[in-house]
């Protein structure tokens, strides 16, 4: 009998704690809930890599736009200004007319004009290969 209520026991702690981790992951995963979650106020406005694990990045939120650098280490602000109003925007130029495409010479023809084009086959020097050494 007290082997059974041992067992009973255990598998009563084991659901409590297995109920309490699919809680805490269903509620990580949805945030606080509606009254509790944020719409984010902050865009990321451009990125560019200056390195294997480094980048900088321009972000705009709450009216200020930061120039952050970000490593692997840490986020570092490099700079921090206002952003500047709408109206101040100006329309991005149109952009520049493309250049005239060149015609170039196919490979076939570059490779006739070569010195060895002249050539027979035995003057030409001899391919080398895996089968040519033999092997």
């Amino acid at each position: 009998m007290d082997g059974m209520l041992q067992i009973l026991r255990v598998l009563v702690s084991l659901a409590v704690v297995f109920g309490l981790l699919w809680f805490l992951a269903r509620r990580m995963r949805r945030g606080t809930g509606a009254a509790g979650r944020r719409t984010s106020t902050v865009r990321v406005l451009g990125k560019a890599g200056v390195g294997g694990k480094a980048q900088v990045v321009v972000v705009e939120t709450e009216g200020r736009r930061m120039v952050l650098g970000v490593t692997e280490h840490g986020v570092s602000v490099l700079h921090d200004a206002d952003a500047p109003p709408l109206e101040a925007v100006e329309p991005a130029a149109s952009p520049a007319p493309l250049a005239p495409v060149v015609h170039l010479p196919s490979f076939e023809s570059l490779i006739s004009r070569t010195q060895w084009s002249g050539l027979s086959q035995q003057q030409a020097p001899a391919k080398r290969g895996r089968r040519a050494a033999g092997r």
